[in-house]
């Protein structure tokens, strides 16, 4: 900013780790050399970012606490789906199965817990841990830990799911 140089905020809704926008998108508003890269899926999704953009832009008390507990919660340990990773030898779908959890939270339990969970967990069961992925992670996420964690909650919630 200093320098008069703008930069990318690629995925501010964190990898569909985030689900309010309005919070986002009003953090990211403190930053006015921020440029916002989104991933959109359907039309209300730009029409909503398009009216949080033109409101009045602050972050209230609760904001912060809301932001501070979001921190919290994520940690440094969550993928942002930026896909250098991939590929993998053993055909694991390496963001998909470090994003499960997110996953679990808005797909339907059919499609989550369905061939398509069923499909990519049996895959990551395969996992060598070779690390091949963990050299590439521009963020130094421990993939192959959390592929296993991963694994575990998602055979965790099938059984109890039934």
């Amino acid at each position: 900013e200093e320098h008069g140089v703008a930069f990318l905020s690629m995925k501010p809704m964190g990898g569909g780790m985030l689900e309010n926008a309005r919070l986002a998108f009003q953090f990211l508003r403190h930053y006015p050399a921020a440029i916002p890269v989104v991933g959109i899926e359907q039309q209300a999704e730009i029409d909503e970012i398009v009216s949080i953009m033109q409101s009045p832009a602050g972050l209230s008390d609760a904001d912060r606490a809301e932001i501070k507990r979001l921190r919290e919660e994520l940690g440094t340990r969550f993928c942002r789906r930026c896909g250098y990773c991939q590929p993998c030898e053993q055909g694991v779908d390496i963001s998909t199965v470090v994003n499960l959890r997110s996953f679990g939270k808005r797909f339907p339990r059919e499609r989550m817990y369905g061939e398509w969970g069923e499909t990519i967990v049996a895959k990551a069961e395969g996992c060598v841990e070779c690390g091949v992925c963990e050299s590439r992670c521009p963020y130094q996420l421990p993939i192959r830990e959390i592929i296993r964690e991963n694994v575990a909650w998602f055979r965790q919630e099938q059984a109890r799911l039934g």
